[in-house]
């Protein structure tokens, strides 16, 4: 059977076409050039597709949901949000914190103030510098994440440094591990031993914006920037460093509550109280308009 099915192949190979072409050789031919329609599609369909995903995403594109009360939100009131390493939401609430996983919310209890707050009520924020996560509240209270036993443990407490009223707007873990604080009555850097240096005083600072060499800090009467290159050295309690000193880059009475720095445009991005999302072009130090086309 086998011999007779190699001498009809053999046949059929040998067999000239109307054309001058063996039926084997037609038939090879064929097959070949209808691979090569496919494969021709197939490449057509994919530099399609990546010419797509490389077009700027309309926020039609955009996929919004809300979390309420029936998701686990039993609070709505949201004062700052940060992604994990994994890729979880964690979420800073009037209450406490909060982790979103993308199916389910997780609360995170942390132990009560010590102390009762002037600025209606107590308030957590977020902070993440490298792998390590902070929250912190308003009180002076700073804690950090700790994942082997998925719970936060207080990391310092500000009350047993400052005398007074603490008011804490912000926090910031440079590389060198030095904490910035942004206050209610200035700008304070720990060092290594925690003790406190002055940067900016009397001034009501809100947030800080870490660009790796450069800090950005809004206050409620502008904009500062601090060359952090340099090696911080301490001077005494509550003493100014000559080290740090702050270079003003954009004074106006607007409070400036967060801030962004994009080093592609070379734009500082500045989130204020009432007045909007303005721009500053850190080549002029002049607000220049916005580049963002809104939603709607």
């Amino acid at each position: 059977m086998l011999r007779y099915y190699h001498e009809e192949c053999c046949l059929l190979a040998q067999a000239p076409t109307p054309h001058g072409k063996s039926d084997a050789a037609h038939f090879i031919s064929n097959h070949y050039q209808t691979d090569l329609k496919k494969l021709f599609t197939i490449i057509c369909l994919l530099t399609a597709t990546l010419c797509l995903m490389a077009l700027p995403m309309s926020h039609h594109q955009f996929l919004f949901d809300h979390l309420d009360r029936e998701d686990g939100m039993d609070e709505q009131r949201v004062f700052s949000i940060i992604e994990g390493d994994d890729g979880a939401i964690w979420i800073a609430t009037k209450n406490g914190v909060k982790r979103y996983n993308g199916h389910s919310i997780g609360n995170y209890d942390l132990p009560a103030a010590m102390r009762v707050s002037d600025a209606s009520g107590r308030m957590f924020k977020m902070h993440k510098s490298g792998s390590r996560l902070f929250t912190f509240d308003n009180t002076g209270k700073i804690f950090e994440y700790h994942p082997l036993t998925d719970q936060f443990r207080l990391f310092l407490n500000l009350q047993d440094i400052f005398e007074g009223e603490i008011l804490l707007n912000h926090i910031c873990l440079d590389r060198q591990k030095h904490l910035w604080l942004a206050m209610g009555n200035g700008l304070y850097l720990l060092d290594s031993s925690h003790t406190p240096i002055t940067l900016i005083a009397q001034t009501y600072v809100n947030t800080i914006f870490d660009d790796g060499n450069v800090k950005f800090v809004g206050t409620n009467s502008g904009v500062y920037s601090f060359n952090t290159t340099q090696t911080i050295a301490s001077k005494g309690r509550h003493t100014a460093t000559s080290n740090y000193r702050p270079t003003p880059i954009a004074q106006h009475p607007i409070p400036i509550e967060s801030l962004y720095y994009d080093d592609t445009t070379g734009l500082l991005w500045l989130g204020t109280f009432n007045s909007g999302v303005q721009f500053i072009d850190m080549k002029s130090h002049r607000i220049v308009p916005s580049p963002l086309n809104t939603f709607t």
